[in-house]
């Protein structure tokens, strides 16, 4: 490699590191709420078709509806694949360790105000939040994160959802990786034009779960046939060349 660029600090998650992330087959929304206006209802809303099973935690409410309601991730009688995180930016550090202490596989931080806004101790918060993850194992997507869409399983992590049609791929169909979730859910609405889209996963401001990774996810499912990058910049480019060497035909 160029001596202007550093070896990377470790080797890209493959697709089986990252697949009770983006492929779960249980869900919680920490901070869930009778609040039909919320992020977390709106979350709720979204993973109505989700075929898998979906927890609604918040130690406020015994019941939320008809649904049951935990007091935290460790309450949940089922062991959790990836946390939803739905709680403000004050709360998202305590929240994360109770995932930790759970053993949830994957966590998604909506709550933005980290690193974006140039701030030593915000990006201070940024960096225990990547310390909790890589230390508990928890693979991380944000902060300042819109969440993932993923077709197969009709899996839609986000709290807007652009009017998508949750149907399922038409066999290998395209990935977009991307930094902005804005973005990235405004070219998945091409798959209401008849556009083959496999997943429409986001990163935010990557304190974990970079483009990278989500390159060698994509790269590893049979789902998706062809990957769409957008993103602004990358802390270690070498990551990316590691991605793109990936076998498909091994799907690791």
């Amino acid at each position: 490699p160029s001596k202007n660029f550093t070896m990377p600090t470790r080797n890209v998650y493959r697709h089986h590191e990252l697949a009770r992330l983006f492929n779960p087959k249980t869900v919680a929304v920490v901070g869930a709420t009778p609040n039909v206006k919320a992020v977390a209802t709106r979350t709720l809303n979204n993973l109505a078709p989700f075929e898998g099973r979906v927890f609604r935690v918040n130690p406020r409410y015994d019941k939320i509806g008809d649904e049951p309601c935990y007091p935290s991730l460790a309450a949940v009688p089922e062991k959790i694949d990836c946390a939803v995180f739905c709680v403000p930016r004050d709360g998202i550090e305590a929240a994360l360790l109770d995932g930790a202490k759970a053993g949830i596989g994957g966590a998604v931080v909506f709550a933005s105000g980290y690193t974006e806004t140039g701030l030593p101790e915000r990006i201070a918060e940024q960096a225990r939040l990547t310390a909790i993850a890589r230390e508990s194992g928890i693979r991380l997507a944000g902060p300042n994160c819109l969440g993932f869409l993923n077709f197969a399983s009709l899996g839609l992590v986000a709290f807007a959802s652009g009017e998508m049609r949750l149907e399922k791929p038409r066999g290998p169909g395209i990935g977009i990786a991307s930094q902005s979730g804005a973005v990235g859910f405004a070219l998945g609405q091409a798959q209401r034009r008849g556009v083959n889209v496999s997943h429409i996963l986001t990163f935010g401001n990557g304190a974990d779960v970079h483009i990278a990774d989500l390159v060698a996810y994509l790269a590893g499912d049979p789902h998706c046939g062809a990957i769409a990058c957008l993103f602004e910049g990358m802390p270690e480019p070498l990551q990316l060349l590691e991605a793109g060497e990936i076998d498909r035909k091994s799907h690791v």
